[in-house]
Parts: structure tokens; sequence; C-alpha cells
């Protein structure tokens, strides 16, 4: 039900782990769908459903802090919750709710993360993060629809960063370069404050499933992890991403 903390399951599940540094992770939709309009979004294809109706956003029943607070009432005891993967919990009409969600959880010493396109949280102690997967303003306006420019959402988690608070990224869906083509290193000197990256490829598109695009990938994992690790940053790669490297790997051994 929307509003309500739930169990995710599969990539969500993945994501929510690592981001919340926990096995048993929670998550709740604040709303369903998204008026950004990014073309890798995953969010129309996961829901069944066209992209134009996905922009068209469904909001809870019923107000989502008494939902969750009932449920905490009834026992329910998250290590940490995530804010949310079928929406970008910032949009005008839901961030109040996330705020006060947010609160609610941290209050009760409950650790919580957001992933916005449109901004930060203005609640202290939020594990802050965005999707950056370029900081190439024409790569944004191309296939990140509404949302703000990357160098905005770049300086948004540095002024949080300075301010003390947690920061991730996620560079996924990372494109290749037959999508578009770009130095992931200097994406990454950009990104050097932050506490945690999150790598993974780029789905859903033929052009990713070349051999071109698993060599390329290739290198950007060894590039990824070799940089996290000389800047001390916590970091992780999809699990979809390695198998998809090391289905090459296999295939070339079978030869």
């Amino acid at each position: 039900m929307l509003g309500e903390l739930y169990e995710p399951r599969g990539k969500a599940l993945e994501h929510a782990r690592v981001i919340l540094e926990t096995e048993n992770p929670h998550a709740v939709n604040v709303s369903l769908g998204c008026p950004v309009g990014c073309g890798y979004c995953y969010g129309p294809l996961s829901t069944r459903q066209s992209r134009e109706n996905w922009r068209q956003v469904r909001y809870p029943k019923k107000n989502t802090v008494d939902l969750i607070t009932k449920q905490l009432g009834k026992g329910l005891e998250p290590v940490g919750v995530f804010i949310s993967f079928l929406t970008d919990p910032l949009i005008p009409r839901v961030r109040e709710s996330t705020e006060e969600v947010a609160r609610l959880l941290l209050d009760r010493g409950i650790r919580v993360a957001t992933s916005s396109k449109l901004g930060l949280s203005s609640v202290d102690g939020v594990r802050h993060g965005m999707t950056l997967v370029s900081l190439d303003d024409e790569f944004s306006r191309r296939e990140e629809g509404n949302a703000p420019s990357p160098k905005w959402r770049l300086q948004k988690l540095k002024d949080a960063h300075e301010r003390g608070e947690y920061t991730w990224v996620s560079l996924e869906p990372c494109p290749c370069p037959g999508i578009w083509k770009q130095d992931l290193y200097e994406v990454l000197e950009e990104l050097c404050f932050v506490d945690l990256m999150i790598l993974g490829k780029w789905n859903y598109d033929k052009r990713t499933s070349t051999t071109e695009a698993r060599e390329y990938y290739q290198g950007a994992v060894d590039v990824f992890r070799d940089f996290c690790t000389g800047h001390s940053i916590r970091n992780y790669v999809k699990s979809g991403t390695l198998k998809f490297i090391e289905a090459g790997s296999v295939k070339s051994v079978g030869l």
C-alpha cells in the first residue's frame, strides 16, 4: 500500500542494503510515479505502464505519517528506511510528507535515506542521495527530462557534505560509449567528497549488450574501484553489472 513501510525485493533490496548498511531494510513510497521524465527511468517498466502514465503521480489515500506510526505501534522495528523507489520523494506535493516521515523515523533511531534529483531533504541525519551518471548538460537535457542540471545537483551534495551530512551518489545507469561518450574518471573526480558511490550499467537498451559495452564496463568497474579505494570512499558495484561482465569472461574461456 502506498505510504506504508514494506520490505523491498530484488534490485531494490540490493540498493537499500548498501545505502542503509543493513541486511533487512525497509522502504516507503510516498507516492507512485514521477513528473521528472528521465528517459532511463526503470519505474514505467517495473510497474508495467507507459511513460506518459508514469508521469501522472498518484498519492496515498491516507496520511503517510499516520500509516507508518500505526505500523510502528504494532511492533514493526525497521533498522533503516529508504524513501523511495517509485517516485521522487521531493516533488512539491509530497516533500512535506517525506520530511515528516524522516523526522519520525530518525527520532526513533531508525536510519533514513532519500534519493532525489530535485534537491536534498532539509532534515539533519538523512543519508542524502542523488543520481549523477554524467555531469554534461547536453546529456541531461537529452536523457533526464525536467531534472535540474547535473552541476546544480552536484552543488547541493557539496553543500550537504560541508554541513557534515552523509552524502551518496548513484552512478546508475552509467552510460557506455554507445549511449554517451565521457571520461568516467573526470566524473568521479567531481564526486570525490561523497561517503558512498554506487555503480551500475545502463539497462533495457540493446546498445549495452554488445561486446564493446561489456569491455567498457569491465574497465569502468576497475577505474571506479581504484578511485574509490584511493579516496577512502565506500563503494559498491551492482550485481547485475558484475554478472554481465563475468558472462563475457566465461564465454571467452569456453572458446
